[in-house]
């Protein structure tokens, strides 16, 4: 019979094995001729997105095996012993997202050099937070055989309670400094109100992962049973996934909505994207100013193609 925790695990993989498989296919195969600024290539973030099916494809066999294994005692080493890399796993499939979502904001503020050098910044960080994650997963157990091997000495470190902390407190300052990132740049863009909001509510969908954490850290803490960890762990790689694809259906969505219930051809469409660009340009053609206000169509051309 198929566990809960099983089944958490597995519809939690097939939601992101859409998102990945969707957007690795749209960037590999489909040729965007809708509009002028249409141009889905392959980007790093794509390469972030493709590379974190690994880890959800490890982390759903670990969980899988490691269940099936704890049902029955002569195998019960090995269920422990498989929670070490479905946690690692867990961990690497977040800082994916995390990467994927940095990489999209980097290329949006490729010109500007102050906001660059804090998403350099930002992105250094994710790198030294998920090695501390790693290390400190491996090294609660000391000697690590104490994770698996039942003595009542390792009974606390089985709890994971460093990792379980550690995880949540790198998640929530991580995904608030990918949160204020973007929106501090678009504060410094002239956008009119209506695109500021719809943006900085796309940018901001990381609380959802936020909140999660905050409402799975206390209940855990008060059972931390291994079926409630992989069922909050699960509802938190599904919240990952949603939030760093959003940006990719959204910009899908509207090339659907540019390129379908129109009379006019393609090319059409395309010399008037041309020729409002252009005016806007001219309309807004302000340059940086003192106090480093980004000039509208500058913002506006970069989050039009960057996507």
């Amino acid at each position: 019979m198929t566990s809960g925790r099983i089944i958490g695990v597995i519809v939690t993989s097939v939601i992101c094995l859409v998102c990945i498989v969707t957007r690795t296919t749209y960037r590999i195969v489909y040729r965007c001729k809708i509009h002028v600024s249409c141009h889905r290539r392959w980007h790093v973030d794509d390469i972030w997105m493709g590379i974190s099916f690994f880890p959800l494809l490890g982390r759903a066999l670990c969980v899988a095996w490691s269940d099936t294994a704890a049902r029955h005692p002569s195998t019960y080493e090995t269920s422990m012993k498989l929670l070490l890399p479905a946690r690692i796993f867990y961990a690497l499939f977040l800082w994916c997202m995390k990467m994927c979502l940095l990489e999209l904001y980097l290329r949006i503020c490729k010109n500007l050099p102050m906001y660059r050098k804090i998403g350099l910044w930002i992105r250094a960080s994710l790198y030294m937070t998920f090695i501390i994650i790693v290390l400190l997963t491996l090294l609660e157990c000391r000697p690590i055989k104490l994770m698996w091997n039942g003595e009542p000495a390792g009974d606390q470190c089985r709890r994971a309670r460093l990792n379980l902390i550690s995880m949540a407190v790198a998640n929530i300052i991580t995904d608030i400094a990918l949160i204020v990132f973007p929106i501090s740049f678009l504060r410094q863009a002239g956008l009119d109100f209506s695109k500021f909001i719809r943006l900085g509510i796309l940018f901001a969908l990381g609380s959802l992962i936020i909140i999660t954490t905050l409402v799975r850290l206390p209940l855990i803490l008060r059972d931390d049973a291994q079926a409630i960890r992989s069922m909050w762990a699960s509802i938190e790689i599904a919240c990952a996934s949603v939030v760093a694809n959003a940006p990719f259906f959204q910009a899908v969505f509207i090339d659907m909505q540019l390129g379908g219930s129109h009379n006019k051809s393609i090319a059409e469409r395309r010399q008037s994207q041309l020729t409002n660009l252009s005016n806007r340009r001219k309309s807004n053609s302000s340059r940086v100013n003192s106090d480093r206000r980004v000039s509208l169509w500058h913002i506006e051309e970069r989050l039009d193609r960057v996507f």
